[in-house]
């Protein structure tokens, strides 16, 4: 991530793999470190969806 120093320093991100996900411009969520496929696909459908979600 050398050639976006910007956003790093922006989202004060550390370690990699890190995914973001925002809404409407708002970071609604943080995900860092590796994990599975199926592990990473929760985590994000629990962010997008929480009502379908415990």
């Amino acid at each position: 991530m050398k050639e976006n120093l910007e956003t790093k320093k922006k989202y004060n991100i550390k370690s990699y793999p890190t995914l973001l996900l925002f809404e409407n411009g708002t970071l609604i969520k943080r995900i860092v470190g590796f994990s599975s496929k199926k592990s990473t696909e929760n985590k994000i459908a629990s962010s997008l969806f929480p009502s379908n979600h415990s």
